[in-house]
Order: structure tokens, then C-alpha cells, then sequence
């Protein structure tokens, strides 16, 4: 299915200039910093208009420091998350030690008596069969079932899932982006019922194994395998292969596309100048520290002793 490949190539496209036009500018907004130390007259007039300290510019460049520093953290985090889940699922599962060969195909045996398949491994993936659907499935059933699998191993679908939903969790502020990469993981099941289907030369064999399949313990996101959803798309329904993208989140990503470019645009030309003046800002915020931490103690003794006067009362009612 050409569709599942497109949209693939739509969301690494828009991922790739966000996080390229998030870069540029948080690199120009970095180079155009002054870590000199001010003089005691501007930190003074700094801690006397904290909140004008670094005027619209500076705001902008703080706002793209911060939104890069958090599309890194939330990136790495989706990563670290999703590699968790694939190893703990994976280890739940207990496979065998060794690959054996079933149809002709590798595999990894489960010892389970649920029908189970699904392809998991990033670099190498591989494809997980129980016992369970060894047994159960008629020979051209699982014929079909190894066809699908070993077209999410050949096209390495477990790492392409991995990347799309850690771009999108990175660059939350382009919407759509979440959207593609659901839809991208439903395409590529159907992608791959339509090789099982080809490789079979009848639609038959794997809707029956997604029958047997469709009351299998669910599996994590991370983990490639059999749904019983997809019997509509065996049964000829088109409208599962559309790519059911939204037009408001595409339109709002494009216009954080947009501002984003022209951020960069105007860093780089000299029109903004974002030059924070760092020891100044930290200077500046010495008044807001002095005024936030006393409000936030007062407001704090008060919750404080609000709860202890009511435990004081309960005794007492007690």
C-alpha cells in the first residue's frame, strides 16, 4: 500500500522542517548571546523593571530556548518509554532462546496457548509466534499470519513506529503530527494484510486468523501485531485506507511552520534581535524572586495552618 509509505514520508517531512527551523533559530538565538558581566548600574535597573528587562526579542528568543530545551526532553522521553515497554513486554512473554524455522519463515516460539504473532526489534526485528497459534491456525491461516509479519520485518515498521511517535511526542506543538503517526501505524497493518493477502492469493486465510486473533491479549503500542479491526478493510471497505488527516490540526501546524520560518528568518537578518543578555535577565530576576517567594510562603503558612486548625478541631470534636 503506497499510502501507508507516503504518509510515512509526509509526517518525517514536517517533522524534519520543524525540528530543522527549531534549530536554526535556537542556534542564531545562541550564537547572538553576551555572557559579559554588566555593570552594577544595569543590574540595578534590571532588579528595579524585571518584567522589561529583556523587551519583545528577548522574549521571543526565551521562548524558543525553552521549546527546543523541552522537544529534546520530551523526545528522549517518549524513546526511553517506548524501548521500556517493547523490553518488558517482550520479557513477559518469555520466548525461546533460538529462532525456529516455521512455513519457511524464522521465528521466535511463546510459550502460550492464546493465538499470538507480531514483530518486535528495532534494528533487527523478529517475528513472535505462539504455540498457541500454531495449533489453532489452519496451515494456509498461518501461512497468512507469517506473511504479514515478515512484511512489518522487512520494512523494519517497529523502528519506523518507534521514530514517529517520538517525533511526535518531541514537537507537540505541531499537531498533526500525532494524528500522521497513528494513522501511519494503522496503515501499516494494512499495508501488510495486503501482502499476507497477495502472498496467499486469497483474503480468506487472514481473515479467519484475525478472528482467531481478535480475543488475544492486547500487546503494548510498541509492538507490532494482528488486530481484529482490519476484518473491514478485508472486506473491501475503502475508506479505512484514507489518511483521515484533520484540516484544523494541519492548518495550525502550518502556521507554527510558518512562524517558526519567519522567526528565523528575521534572527538571522538582523530584524529581531534576541540577544537576552543572560546576566542581565538573571539579575532582573532576583526581584521576582523576592517577590514570588515571600507570597508563595504567606499563601503556603496559611494552607498550612488552615489544615491544622481543622485537624485541632476534629480532636476536639472527637
Amino acid at each position: 500500500m503506497r499510502g501507508a509509505g507516503r504518509l510515512y514520508l509526509l509526517h518525517l517531512a514536517l517533522a524534519t522542517l520543524a525540528a530543522v527551523l527549531l534549530g536554526a533559530a535556537a542556534t542564531l538565538i545562541v550564537t547572538r548571546q553576551s555572557l559579559a558581566v554588566p555593570s552594577s548600574q544595569a543590574i540595578s535597573a534590571a532588579c528595579e523593571n524585571w518584567l522589561g528587562a529583556g523587551g519583545p526579542a528577548s522574549l521571543l528568543g526565551l521562548s524558543i530556548a525553552v521549546l527546543t530545551l523541552a522537544a529534546v526532553g520530551l523526545g528522549t522521553r517518549s524513546l526511553r518509554r517506548q524501548l521500556r515497554a517493547s523490553r518488558r513486554y517482550l520479557a513477559a512473554q518469555r520466548p525461546s532462546a533460538e529462532s525456529v524455522e516455521i512455513e519457511g519463515v524464522g521465528c521466535r516460539l511463546i510459550d502460550s496457548s492464546e493465538p499470538r504473532a507480531f514483530c518486535a526489534g528495532y534494528l533487527r526485528p523478529q517475528i513472535y509466534l505462539s504455540r498457541g497459534a500454531v495449533a489453532q491456525l489452519e496451515p494456509a491461516e498461518l501461512r497468512a499470519v507469517l506473511a504479514h509479519e515478515s512484511h512489518h520485518a522487512r520494512r523494519h515498521d517497529p523502528l519506523r513506529l518507534l521514530a514517529a511517535r517520538a517525533l511526535a511526542d518531541a514537537l507537540f506543538f505541531i499537531p498533526i503530527l500525532g494524528r500522521s503517526s497513528e494513522r501511519y501505524a494503522a496503515l501499516g497493518e494494512l499495508a501488510a494484510d495486503e501482502a499476507a493477502v497477495a502472498a496467499s492469493g486469497s483474503r480468506a486465510p487472514l481473515a479467519a486468523a484475525l478472528l482467531k486473533f481478535s480475543e488475544s491479549s492486547a500487546r503494548p503500542a510498541v509492538v507490532v501485531g494482528l488486530a481484529p479491526e482490519r476484518i473491514d478493510h478485508l472486506m473491501g471497505d475503502p475508506e479505512v485506507t484514507r489518511w483521515r488527516l484533520p484540516s484544523s490540526p494541519m492548518a495550525r501546524s502550518l502556521l507554527v511552520l510558518a512562524a517558526l520560518a519567519a522567526a528565523s528568518f528575521s534572527i538571522w537578518h538582523g530584524i529581531l534581535d534576541p540577544n537576552m543578555q543572560v546576566p542581565l535577565l538573571l539579575a532582573a530576576a532576583c526581584a521576582g524572586l523576592m517577590i514570588c517567594g515571600p507570597a508563595t510562603l504567606a499563601i503556603a503558612a496559611l494552607l498550612l495552618s488552615g489544615h491544622a486548625l481543622r485537624r485541632r478541631r476534629s480532636w476536639a470534636d472527637g
